[in-house]
């Protein structure tokens, strides 16, 4: 029995000594474990750190661009009033341009009738009318070529 009890002894020492190897074993692994998560903590800290600065940037980025939407808009407004109004002097020019194309026909029109009912076919102008009506005719068409570019460069300085 003391042979019993010697191994016994032994047995429960080895036991002992082996439950405590396996607490230290567990304690370190425990240890190690707490180390790996308090460093992937500190990894994952830093990425939502680079994160956040990322979207404090982008949400810059949408602000500026939203105000440069806001001018856009407002300059496509400005530039559709700028062609309304150019659309309706052109219209308005246009229609002077009939108006004084009509009244030269019915002046025409006048002339030749009233050479007709005197009796006069077939016979030339004397030059000084024809130079009035010539003269006549450039000053129409310079007055009408002013109008045109000065219309034409106010539209210009205004999408400018």
């Amino acid at each position: 029995m003391r042979i019993f009890k010697g191994l016994l002894g032994m047995s429960l020492a080895f036991v002992l000594v082996l439950s405590i190897h396996k607490v230290a074993s567990i304690v370190q692994a425990h240890f190690d474990h707490i180390d790996n998560i308090e460093s992937s903590n500190q990894v994952l800290t830093e990425s939502n750190s680079v994160l956040q600065d990322n979207n404090d940037v982008l949400q810059a980025a949408i602000i500026e661009s939203e105000e440069g939407k806001g001018d856009l808009i407002d300059e496509i407004k400005r530039l559709q009033g700028a062609n309304e109004e150019h659309e309706r002097k052109q219209l308005q020019q246009q229609r002077q341009f009939d108006k004084q194309q009509q009244e030269n026909f019915q002046i025409m029109a006048a002339m030749a009738e009233e050479m007709h009912k005197a009796g006069l076919h077939n016979i030339r102008l004397p030059a000084d009318v024809v130079r009035m009506q010539r003269e006549q005719a450039k000053a129409i068409n310079t007055r009408a070529r002013s109008y045109s570019e000065a219309e034409s460069g106010s539209a210009e300085e205004q999408t400018e």
